[in-house]
This record gives C-alpha cells, sequence and structure tokens, in this order.
C-alpha cells in the first residue's frame, strides 16, 4: 500500500490537521497515514493541553492509522532537532512512501532547493561573521541564506512551517532517504493566529480557549477529537503551565546541573540561574535570562529540559527505537508490515523496551519521567505510572 507519513503535536487536533491529510492522501493516492507525535510535552516548550493517549485517540479518529511517538528529548528540541528525530523515526520504519507536509510555500521544490543550500560549506561560511557578530542564530541563518540566495528565498525562513518544512528536507538528505517530500498548502489561520478564519483555527488559539474555558472551539475540531476534548476536560486532565511547580524543580539546580542541559553554551548557565533565583514566574525567568543572542524560545527549552531531567545527547544522537503509540486495523497491517522492515526495534509495549535493549530501556525511562512529571500540570493531579498503562491505543 502507498503510505504517507507525517510529523505533528496533534496539540489538539484541528480541522487543519483533518484537512492536511485528507489533501496528502489524495496527493500521493495513500491508503495509510502515519504520525510522528510529540508525547507530553512539545516543541515550544510547555506541557499539551491533554494526556498524551486521548491525543493519540483524536488522531486516530481523525485519520491517521498508526502513531509512533518522537522521545521527549527530540519533541522539546529546537526546530533542527525536532525535525530531524521525527524523520529518522519515518525513514526507519521502511514503509513510508510520502512524508508530507503543511507549509505556507504551498510546494516542495523551493524548500527542497534551501535545504540543499542550508547543508552546503558555502552557508557554514556564510553565517560564521553573523554569529560571531553576536546575532543571534536565526536572524544569522536568514541573513547569510539572503546574500547567498537572494531576499525571496531567505523570506521562506521567515514562516514557521516553512522553517520545519526546510528541516525535514535537510533530514530527508542526511538520511538518503528514498521518502519523497510532499507539500500541502497550509489553509485557513496562521500559525499562532490569534482570529480564526472559516473553519480553520490554529492550534494556539484553541489552547487559549480551552484553557481560559471559554465555548466555540467545538467549530474548529473534528466531531471525534471534540469528544476526546470534552470528556478530559470532564476529567480534569487539562495540562497548562504551573509556576510554583517548575520553579520549585529549577530552583533545586545548581550551575553545574544547568550547564548540563540541552542546547546550554557559552556560559549561559550563569545567566540562567540568575534568572532563576530572582523570577517569581516562568515568564520572570524566561524574560530576565534572555538576551539579543538567546531567544525567549531557547530560554524556554532551557528551562523545560531542566525540569524534566533532560541532559545534552551527542550532536549525532538519534531515536534508538520505534515506540508504537496507537494504531487503527489498517495501523495494525501496516505495522505487521513494518516488524519486517523497520532499520530499529518496534516497541509496542513500554514494559518490553528492556528487551529492545539499553538504550531503549534508558528512552522509556525518560518518557516514563516526562509523563509523570505532566501529571503534576492537569488541573487534576494524575498518578505516577500512566506509561505503562496506557498504551497502545487502539481504535
Amino acid at each position: 500500500m502507498s503510505v504517507i507519513g507525517v510529523v505533528a503535536e496533534y496539540n489538539p487536533f484541528h480541522n487543519g490537521h483533518a484537512y492536511m491529510l485528507r489533501q496528502a492522501r489524495a496527493q500521493a493516492g495513500a491508503q495509510a497515514a502515519v504520525a510522528v507525535m510529540s508525547g507530553s510535552f512539545v516543541q515550544r516548550a510547555e506541557p499539551a493541553v491533554i494526556p498524551k493517549a486521548a491525543r493519540v485517540e483524536a488522531a486516530l479518529r481523525g485519520g491517521v492509522d498508526l502513531v509512533l511517538e518522537l522521545p521527549v528529548d527530540f519533541a522539546v528540541a529546537s526546530a533542527e532537532g525536532f525535525a530531524r528525530g521525527a524523520v529518522w523515526i519515518l525513514h526507519a520504519l521502511g514503509v513510508v512512501d510520502f512524508l508530507a507536509f503543511g507549509c505556507e510555500a504551498g510546494e516542495a521544490a523551493p524548500l527542497v532547493q534551501l535545504a540543499a543550500l542550508l547543508r552546503a560549506p558555502a552557508f557554514s561560511a556564510a553565517l560564521r561573521p553573523y554569529l560571531d557578530g553576536g546575532m543571534a542564530f536565526a536572524a544569522a541563518r536568514q541573513a547569510a541564506v539572503e546574500r547567498l540566495a537572494g531576499e525571496d528565498t531567505a523570506a521562506l525562513l521567515a514562516q514557521p512551517n516553512n522553517l520545519l518544512a526546510v528541516e525535514y528536507c535537510k533530514a530527508l538528505a542526511e538520511f538518503d532517504s528514498p521518502m519523497q517530500p510532499l507539500a500541502v498548502q497550509r489553509q485557513g489561520a496562521a500559525h499562532g493566529a490569534a482570529a480564526p478564519a472559516g473553519t480553520f483555527a490554529s492550534a494556539q488559539y484553541l489552547r487559549g480557549l480551552l484553557r481560559a474555558g471559554e465555548t466555540g472551539w467545538e467549530a474548529f475540531v473534528p466531531e471525534g477529537s471534540a469528544r476526546v476534548l470534552h470528556r478530559e476536560m470532564a476529567r480534569g486532565h487539562l495540562a497548562r503551565e504551573r509556576d510554583a511547580v517548575q520553579l520549585g524543580r529549577l530552583r533545586a539546580l545548581d550551575e553545574d546541573a544547568l550547564a548540563q542541559l540541552p542546547g546550554m553554551r557559552e556560559g549561559l548557565e550563569h545567566r540562567l540561574a540568575r534568572a532563576i533565583a530572582a523570577g517569581t514566574s516562568l515568564q520572570e525567568v524566561y524574560s530576565y535570562a534572555k538576551s539579543k543572542r538567546y531567544a525567549h524560545s531557547a530560554i524556554r527549552r532551557l528551562c523545560l529540559a531542566a525540569f524534566l531531567g533532560l541532559r545534552a545527547q551527542p550532536l549525532d544522537a538519534l531515536p534508538p527505537a520505534i515506540r508504537v503509540l496507537g494504531f487503527t486495523q489498517t495501523g495494525a497491517a501496516l505495522l505487521r508490515e513494518a516488524k519486517q522492515e523497520a532499520r530499529l526495534p518496534i516497541v509496542t509495549k513500554a514494559a518490553d523496551a528492556g528487551q529492545a535493549g539499553e538504550q531503549t530501556r534508558h528512552m522509556l525511562e525518560k518518557e516514563s519521567a516526562a509523563t509523570d512529571a505532566f501529571g503534576l500540570l492537569t488541573d487534576q493531579i494524575l498518578p505516577c505510572g500512566e506509561e505503562y498503562r496506557n498504551f497502545p491505543v487502539k481504535i
């Protein structure tokens, strides 16, 4: 069967996600869809809006056949690390034909060309002077691309979904993957838009409504996703940042521990330690620690890594196994095929992770710890051990 793969957070699963899946399936003539999904915490360095198992269920009810997990180290990394880990999992599964993504550009060719430029030695040479001059990485990257390829090409990097798509294309090239990039024109509300457009609303807008206890969000999510969200809210499972819980962990760390965080560099641990000591809220910590060189998003990721107890990995680190979070009947058939083709061990039950090796066991232990930490941030605190009770989800 023809299979598309997507990288997603489904935080929450909404009409835009359903549209993207339908369009990608139609363009590829695909009979199945595989999603690599973030777990309990997401790339913008915050807890997902509802528990992972519920988001898996919404995805399966919304058009995904097989949901795989993006390990927490990659789920909360920069765009490059996030994309690299996710593409590696889809590549290693061995049965995905197309890597599909929504983007503002609407076509893959210019994004593939830009990805090739970013991997070229000429780009590294053009980038260095801007970084040495104290410019933040994102601004330096855009300036270097403009210098090499012109303003129109550089402008692609200013749009968030294009940026992620370029990182996916870079990873496809790095792994020499046979998966073909497949672009779907993004529709409706822009990423993070403050207002919906038609029946489309951004995930950020929907999270705001949900966390504020407001109504009207049902118009922007498929029926199956709406049922899941209503159920989880009724159970008190809505999650949000909680300053006292998260600051409590941050304040327990010394500078030596902060220095070991993924993404820490150039003595930033000293600045972050001062911000943690002075801040009376997470937002104050982020504000005190950020600077022209260290963006707010990077500080958020460092603080979340500190809260979760994550440590820096080797630069070439990749997920050591494929974790199955859920599947439909079609997904079960695809999974049987994948077990013959996969380049990595496939783990269906967390309790069996140790049989796939020490690295896989450690990966699952970190996921369990992250899910237990997530359970401290929901409206009703969840017990430990959810990781071993709730997966895989079957529809």
